[in-house]
């Protein structure tokens, strides 16, 4: 069967490298940026426009020229991992070959037009793609060669082919591996202990021999306060002195620990956060945990047991120890990306 071939189309304003819509507008809204999808063979077509207001405020759009002895390069990543390998790079062969114009003509620089080859099967674009949320965070660069001019920085969604996210290595231990598809939020399965099972991305390894499937519990996303569109970090929770607290679906049961990945809204001000678990609307006596907060995400876990109730989490910022605070003293927001409620479950 051949491999799948993709084309995208990419309308860009030459001057500030922002991604258009076909009215002239700029693409703002993350549900129109451009779907990727791993082990798929990608014709970018990037056409390149000068934009000018009209009287009547719609846009005229020329195509701006581009040399055509200059050289282009493209290549994908994830703006908020250190990591810097990059989750694709274009074909160096396969820039404006003929007929990978989205109509089957020619890329012409001098209409401002340009398409590039690429492979998203990279281990690196998996990763990423199954990351809750460095996979909001990803962006593609066109750079012009010659000048070492960045065109256009634009963002994009990477996506996991079901069955694709990460492919068994032959010298993989004998096991059954399981996908979980169509949940949203984070995910954690665990054994009847309350262990997590191993697992890479989406996949989840059940050891061969002893695996069951009796007391599995998937919990997606258990916070019930509507998500906060962050500029920078997109949908998250807030935990400040308006937003005091996080409130879990239903009643938890069994509940064993918490996970929580957090990073401060202001890469300036770190420190620590202190949480108070609320079971039943009554705060546990002498039980508070304390969370820090850096200027990059990362995850805290604690140890937290409840038969059964409903539960709450707030944060304390009257307590001395809550040190996430601004030179006046004032609280800062603590931006929550994920929460796990890791629990053990009897069938």
């Amino acid at each position: 069967m051949p491999e799948p071939i993709v084309r995208i189309h990419l309308p860009l304003e030459f001057s500030g490298g922002r991604l258009l819509d076909s009215n002239g507008d700029e693409v703002r809204h993350p549900l129109a940026f451009p779907k990727f999808i791993s082990n798929t063979t990608v014709i970018l077509a990037v056409e390149l426009f000068d934009r000018e207001l009209q009287p009547d405020l719609s846009w005229r759009l020329e195509p701006h020229p581009l040399d055509a002895g200059d050289t282009w390069s493209i290549s994908g990543a994830c703006n908020r991992s250190a990591d810097p390998v990059p989750m694709f790079t274009h074909d160096p062969a396969g820039v404006n070959l003929p007929g990978d114009w989205p109509d089957g003509t020619d890329a012409d620089p001098a209409a401002g037009r340009l398409t590039f080859r690429l492979r998203t099967d990279t281990q690196r674009f998996r990763e990423i793609a199954a990351h809750p949320v460095l996979s909001r965070h990803c962006s593609i660069c066109i750079v012009s060669g010659s000048a070492t001019l960045l065109l256009a920085e634009i963002p994009f969604v990477p996506v996991n082919r079901p069955g694709t996210e990460n492919p068994p290595d032959d010298d993989e231990p004998a096991g059954s591996r399981t996908t979980l598809n169509g949940l949203s939020g984070a995910v954690i399965l665990a054994d009847a202990q309350g262990k997590p099972l191993p697992s890479e991305g989406q996949t989840i390894t059940i050891p061969a021999g002893g695996g069951s499937f009796a007391g599995l519990l998937p919990i997606a996303d258990p916070v019930t306060e509507m998500a906060v569109a962050d500029e920078t970090w997109g949908d998250c929770r807030y935990l400040d002195a308006a937003f005091r607290q996080l409130s879990f679906r239903g009643r938890v049961r069994s509940l064993r620990r918490v996970s929580l990945e957090t990073v401060s809204i202001d890469s300036g001000v770190t420190g620590n956060i202190v949480l108070v678990p609320v079971v039943n609307g009554s705060e546990l006596s002498g039980t508070s945990f304390v969370v820090a907060v850096g200027a990059v995400p990362a995850v805290a876990e604690f140890e937290l047991e409840v038969a059964s109730g409903t539960l709450a989490l707030r944060r304390d910022t009257d307590d001395e120890r809550d040190t996430l605070k601004d030179s006046g003293n004032t609280p800062v927001t603590a931006v929550v990306l994920s929460v796990i409620l890791e629990v053990q479950y009897d069938a």
